[in-house]
């Protein structure tokens, strides 16, 4: 199996979960009281842009990234959740790089890491997660 391969499936994993979850059972809601914050503190960044200050917030800074992807996007859900998505398929090649470096099964790492049931829930959700452990693979990976 290549690593392609394994791609896809984790983006297939996602895809369902985030048409399964997020459309269906959650009926487009925003799931968690966290996600609620992150979208009320990113439009009220994005306001302040919009009039020309500039700033950024200290906390949560997730926010200041979800405020850019609304800029960009527009102030909806799916600028930080495809991100989210798209993070962690990037986090399932960093595994396999990771694993191919220091030795061991890359391709049962990046399987792993393509089916996790919690990770790809995480991944599909308006959280901050999945950009941590991008961040934290990326240092890895870097070292």
């Amino acid at each position: 199996m290549k690593l392609w391969h394994i791609l896809v499936i984790a983006l297939l994993v996602r895809a369902s979960l985030y048409i399964g979850l997020n459309i269906f059972f959650f009926g487009g809601e925003l799931e968690h009281p966290d996600s609620q914050l992150y979208h009320e503190w990113a439009l009220v960044v994005q306001q302040l842009w919009i009039e020309g200050h500039l700033e950024l917030i200290p906390y949560p800074e997730y926010s200041n990234v979800v405020a850019l992807l609304y800029h960009i996007f527009g102030p909806n859900r799916y600028g930080p959740e495809g991100l989210n998505i798209l993070l962690s398929l990037l986090n399932v090649v960093l595994g396999y790089k990771i694993i191919e470096r220091y030795g061991g099964s890359k391709k049962v790492a990046a399987v792993l890491l393509a089916v996790d049931p919690y990770m790809a829930y995480l991944s599909t959700q308006y959280l901050r997660d999945t950009i941590l452990l991008t961040g934290t693979l990326v240092l890895m990976y870097g070292v």
